[in-house]
């Protein structure tokens, strides 16, 4: 039997390849000065350039350089968002007070180049594994994947299709509830 109304987005994950808490931080606004996010959380910087390009991501550059509180450099690349705006998003991955500046290639552009502020980093209230161990990523050996603070992350995926749009809420419930069960990482 077709199930007529789709599903929200958040409820197809259930905690398989992506808690719904942590898609839930992923829409954080600008934060204002001095705010806090949390470990592994994402921090979005929005700027407004004071001039205008006619190929702006073939003419320029935004560059951030967040510093965390040991002293690390993290050096991240904006993006051009239309218009006049530009954007950094970023994930701290220690607690405590960090700061951050921007480069851009037009030095004389005041609305990107020479931009600071800061924010603090708290401790991720969430217990979900990318919580506690950061993002995935390629390890160095280039034969795995690791989390950020080199917990090993297995792959286990399934692909279900239409799955969530065609089964009955009972059915996709359980297809779910057993994928959790059985360690799968992602649906």
């Amino acid at each position: 039997m077709k199930n007529s109304s789709p599903r929200p987005i958040a409820s197809l994950f259930l905690g398989i390849l992506f808690p719904v808490s942590f898609l839930g931080g992923c829409a954080s606004p600008t934060p204002p000065a001095a705010a806090s996010v949390s470990c592994w959380g994402r921090l979005e910087l929005t700027f407004t350039s004071s001039a205008a390009y006619g190929n702006p991501i073939q003419e320029t550059a935004l560059l951030a350089v967040f510093k965390s509180p040991s002293g690390q450099m993290h050096r991240v690349e904006g993006f051009w968002d239309g218009g006049a705006t530009w954007r950094v998003r970023f994930m701290p991955d220690e607690p405590g007070p960090w700061t951050w500046q921007t480069e851009f290639s037009a030095r004389d552009n005041r609305g990107l180049h020479g931009q600071r502020g800061a924010f603090l980093c708290t401790a991720n209230p969430q217990a979900d594994r990318f919580a506690v161990h950061g993002a995935v990523r390629v390890a160095a050996d280039r034969r795995q994947l690791v989390h950020a603070d080199g917990t090993p992350f297995f792959w286990l995926g399934d692909t279900c299709w239409n799955g969530a749009l065609l089964a009955p809420p009972a059915d996709w419930d359980h297809y779910i509830r057993e994928r959790v069960r059985q360690k799968f990482t992602a649906v």
